[in-house]
């Protein structure tokens, strides 16, 4: 039966895929009148998870839920489908830019497709609350527990957390879990792998207290690479661990974000975006790290710390040259750097001519019992009476010049 609506069917292939025999493999339907975003539900921040079904609904209807998923994909930028995939990827765009609160779409507007925002609004505000995505993760805690009963034997019990040291302090040990786990006791991060670290230096700290009372040796302390992007500082080598530990006070001060447990799943979501940056599965009671990433509030701020220590690193390098100097021949590197966070200690005692003097509480009981002198000059401007040079005389007792 014919339809009077007048609808234009364009064929669009994948990149890098080729059809055979005329085949179709990404078909998409552009309406000449485009249906409007509904807008009944506005995302404002904190109703991602019914903002996301509304306009998923709304997208899928439309037969446009390839753009937002990536299974249409972009052609060349001379096919001759470019030009029908662009119109359909302007009109998803539009759907989800439009059906934002007019304070969040400066955030995404400037993402050049459809599955770029979509994928960055979900990075942004999903806190982990959706039902599919629990049941995802109830399922693969199921594969996982599975998996740890057939690799630990009949007994089901997994490995202590504390393993037998060797003679060799240096030595790694023979068994140990690459993955890192969230420890909310841990007072720094610890590993037992030395070839995880970017550079290690000897240590003050001697030794860990551990969960069960028994003490475990630190041989060392330095940088390790969780990931490409993140850096854990002061990471202590413990080569008797058998898992590497995530210290959350000082992953949560390092990355300025909160760490939300739930039953079978974590998180760790940025402070001032609301971003979620981290993800952890729960396995045999035990929080494991899936991904950590740094949050865009942290990387700004990030940077300006990794200024400010290159600047310190160079006042030290050049014998502890002015500040002032320095910022004359690197100025891109002082931007955003505060005054106050330029004081050099050593700066300050190296100019000193004398160390001063220590307080004292004692006091004389008499005047003239005790008379404190002070001489200052030469002054750079004469006074009325061509005077440079200044004498003071004051009373221990009275306290009067």
């Amino acid at each position: 039966m014919a339809s009077n609506k007048e609808v234009d069917v364009l064929k669009l292939e994948g990149k890098g895929s080729g059809s055979t025999h005329g085949s179709v493999v990404n078909p998409v339907v552009i309406q000449s009148d485009a249906s409007n975003v509904p807008n009944t539900v506005k995302l404002n921040g904190s109703n991602y998870s019914l903002w996301s079904k509304v306009l998923e609904m709304h997208i899928a209807g439309r037969g446009k839920k390839g753009f937002v998923t990536g299974s249409i994909k972009e052609p060349d930028e001379d096919s001759v489908d470019y030009d029908a995939w662009e119109t359909g990827n302007a009109i998803v765009k539009g759907w989800l830019i439009n059906s934002m609160d007019p304070t969040l779409m400066g955030f995404f507007i400037h993402l050049r497709t459809a599955q770029e925002v979509w994928e960055e609004v979900a990075r942004t505000y999903y806190d982990g609350s959706d039902i599919s995505q629990i049941y995802e993760l109830k399922e693969l805690k199921k594969k996982l527990r599975a998996k740890e009963r057939a690799s630990s034997g009949a007994s089901g019990r997994r490995p202590p957390m504390v393993a037998a040291t060797t003679g060799n302090k240096d030595a790694l040990p023979t068994q140990g879990d690459p993955s890192w786990i969230l420890d909310s006791g841990a007072t720094d991060h610890m590993t037992f792998d030395k070839r995880l670290f970017k550079y290690m230096t000897t240590t003050h700290q001697k030794c860990v207290a551990t969960a069960n009372g028994t003490t475990a040796v630190v041989t060392g302390a330095g940088t390790v690479d969780l990931t490409p992007s993140l850096s854990l500082h002061h990471c202590l080598l413990v080569p008797s661990l058998s898992h590497n530990l995530l210290s959350i006070p000082q992953v949560t001060e390092q990355l300025d974000c909160v760490v939300l447990m739930y039953p079978f799943f974590c998180l760790l979501q940025d402070i001032q975006t609301k971003e979620i940056i981290g993800r952890g599965t729960k396995r045999e009671g035990l929080y494991y790290v899936d991904d950590v990433v740094p949050g865009r509030a942290n990387a700004i701020r990030a940077s300006r710390t990794s200024h400010l220590q290159e600047v310190w690193l160079l006042h030290r390098r050049l014998g502890h040259v002015s500040f002032g100097y320095l910022r004359r021949m690197l100025p891109s590197m002082f931007h955003e750097i505060k005054e106050s966070d330029l004081h050099c200690e050593v700066c300050i005692l190296a100019k000193s001519h004398r160390a001063s003097f220590p307080s004292s509480m004692n006091k004389s009981l008499l005047p003239f019992e005790l008379v404190h002198s002070d001489v200052w000059g030469p002054s750079p401007v004469n006074t009325v009476s061509g005077v440079k040079w200044f004498v003071t005389f004051i009373d221990d007792c009275t306290r009067m010049t």
